[in-house]
């Protein structure tokens, strides 16, 4: 469907409408530096895959950004398993090194920018790194997996793991929830990571 995409000129890069529409509703919603800063950390997030895959030589042939992430198509799959490992993991360690950055700036500037750049680093590093498969935990997981057990089983052993992960993030957000009162935060991260695992299901 070529009509619900937009193709960046001379990239590689094409982004959804409905990403756009979600973009654009943030900065309505809230039009200041803290939306900036959210889709800034998501954005390092996926600079991080791509340096990692250009470091070891893969080819990338095009980058879909969608309201759920960005997909990346490229022949990192035939890579070995350490260095697929290291590209996973690429985003989280973008994030984990921006989030340090910003804690570091705050230490001297001791603003509310550099902080909510920490927690948004270090909150997208934290739920990319769960064992779920599609994030890049279960990724590393199903890598790491894979290379003692073989890919089928460790695509079984992701998948377990995967709904074992939601039903503790399940319990988690209603524990929250129940604590609280009305912080409902949990619950919707954990519908959205579902959805975006099992949605093509």
């Amino acid at each position: 469907m070529a009509l619900l995409y937009i193709k960046i000129p001379f990239t590689k890069v094409r982004v959804s409408i409905f990403a756009v529409i979600l973009i654009l509703s943030l900065f309505y919603a809230d039009f200041s530096v803290y939306t900036a800063i959210i889709i800034i950390s998501a954005a390092l997030h996926e600079v991080g895959h791509i340096v990692f895959m250009k470091a070891f030589g893969v080819e990338i042939y095009g980058i879909t950004i969608l309201p759920t992430g960005a997909v990346i198509r490229s022949n990192a799959a035939s890579l070995p398993y350490s260095r697929e490992i290291a590209v996973d993991a690429g985003g989280i360690i973008f994030n984990l090194v921006s989030s340090l950055a910003a804690l570091a700036a705050n230490l001297i500037l001791h603003d509310s920018y550099s902080l909510f750049f920490y927690f948004c680093g270090t909150l997208l590093a934290a739920v990319n790194a769960l064992p779920i498969k599609t994030l890049d935990g279960g990724r590393i997981a199903t890598a790491i997996l894979s290379s003692r057990l073989g890919v089928d089983s460790a695509q079984r052993y992701v998948e377990a793991i995967s709904y074992i992960s939601f039903v503790a993030l399940t319990f988690a957000s209603l524990w929250l929830l129940t604590v609280t009162g009305c912080n409902f935060s949990l619950i919707v991260l954990t519908v959205y990571i579902f959805i975006c695992a099992y949605a093509k299901e």
